[in-house]
């Protein structure tokens, strides 16, 4: 994939006060609005946070025309805003690399809910081929695999790695020292 490095700005599919990125930023139009005595009222612009749902995708609330405030997931905002679609039944979102957190739009694709559930079933069944203890580490930080455990309800962790053979190595030499407790 061809890697974008210039930020492109669209208005949203579901909102004309609010414009989103190819990169996943999301921001409100300054624009006048009517207030009290036949007045009316200049709104600001600003940029917006998304926050974390439980299930790990970003949410963002933008306000419709009719006032309502709406909170969307913002890899569905992003795809749809830029390539003028509506959600449709029975397909999805997908995030091409499995990162929920890579919102941006070379990321995206529109797939069908049954391809999706293979995409994931597939993702999930590499999850759980690595060996105990290990899990993939793919933040834009740092790639590569993780060395955790869990202790009276608490997950630790152990450091990262670039490949599956120094994590393993790294695992089974903290396993020996009894992990270091």
């Amino acid at each position: 994939m061809n890697k974008e490095t210039k930020e492109r700005w669209t208005t949203t599919y579901c909102s004309p006060f609010h414009e989103v990125s190819n990169f996943a930023n999301v921001r409100s139009i300054e624009r006048e609005r009517p207030w009290r005595f036949g007045k009316t009222q200049i709104v600001k612009g600003k940029r917006l946070t998304p926050r974390l749902e439980k299930s790990g995708y970003s949410l963002v609330g933008l306000m419709s025309t009719n006032g309502k405030h709406k909170t969307i997931r913002l890899h569905q905002l992003v795809y749809h805003s830029f390539n003028n679609t509506q959600p449709l039944k029975g397909m999805v979102v997908d995030h091409i690399n499995a990162n929920k957190s890579d919102n941006t739009l070379k990321n995206l694709q529109f797939i069908t809910q049954s391809e999706n559930c293979a995409r994931g079933k597939a993702h999930t069944e590499r999850k759980h081929k690595l060996p105990l203890h290990i899990k993939p580490s793919d933040t834009p930080v740092s790639k590569g695999y993780r060395i955790t455990k869990k202790f009276k309800d608490k997950q630790k962790s152990f450091g990262r790695y670039p490949t599956i053979e120094e994590a393993v190595k790294q695992r089974d030499e903290l396993i020996k020292n009894n992990w270091n407790l």
